[in-house]
């Protein structure tokens, strides 16, 4: 959310927002999930909510200055050698991530 940065919550607290779109990469081993997920846990945390990440500089930058929920995932991943964005556009949106064909939806509400 803006004003906010980059964290961890637990899974029950996503049923608090009106809607709710869960996603998983397709034909990933268990070993590239872990991959990300430390990746993510030690490289972006505690980085500051942006609208625009991305945008305004490099895409992929080797440090993102600001994080928003679509370029979080997308960013883990890229850094992994999967690009999660479906229009390869400056921008990583949800819909982005919606659209990808490397993904498939899990639940939505």
């Amino acid at each position: 959310m803006p004003g906010t940065v980059s964290g961890f919550a637990p899974a029950a607290s996503w049923m608090t927002y009106s809607s709710l779109l869960h996603l998983r990469v397709r034909n990933v081993t268990t070993q590239q999930q872990r991959a990300v997920a430390a990746f993510a846990r030690a490289n972006l945390s505690e980085i500051p909510y942006g609208f625009f990440s991305g945008l305004s500089t490099e895409k992929a930058p080797s440090s993102p200055s600001s994080l928003q929920c679509a370029y979080l995932p997308w960013y883990a991943w890229q850094r992994q050698g999967v690009d999660l964005d479906s229009d390869g556009g400056r921008l990583v949106t949800v819909l982005d991530l919606a659209q990808s064909p490397l993904l498939e939806i899990i639940q939505s509400w």
